[in-house]
């Protein structure tokens, strides 16, 4: 119970901009949310970038954090929206080709180099 109670006073303290706070309080969750992520990532560097969403959007949202009955829970359901979508970014990012990648045949030596945006997408 005196746990519950540290941890409750931890969130009042953030809610009223506690930078000290904060720094607890992420260390103390940040562990926890990279493994959840990388539950749904796999990917070390990604996670990093997800975790560190996370911990902005508490960040961005702690005058509600003294109102939030599960912390834990309202972490992992961050971090999983945070994933999805990092997940649909990846997915939907366009990747454009260096000018060594474009096959010899493609390339009329007569015309100006190509811009990115007539350069064909690899798929």
């Amino acid at each position: 119970m005196e746990k519950k109670k540290e941890l409750e006073n931890l969130l009042v303290s953030v809610s009223e901009n506690d930078d000290y706070a904060f720094r607890v309080f992420y260390d103390l969750y940040y562990r926890s949310v990279f493994r959840f992520a990388y539950y749904f990532l796999r990917n070390r560097e990604a996670c990093g970038e997800v975790v560190s969403n996370v911990f902005v959007a508490v960040w961005k949202s702690r005058v509600a954090l003294r109102r939030i009955e599960n912390i834990d829970a309202y972490l992992y359901v961050v971090a999983r929206n945070e994933a999805n979508r990092y997940l649909k970014e990846s997915r939907t990012r366009r990747r454009c080709l260096s000018f060594e990648e474009i096959p010899i045949s493609l390339i009329d030596r007569n015309s100006p180099p190509p811009t990115a945006k007539t350069l064909p997408i690899a798929g």
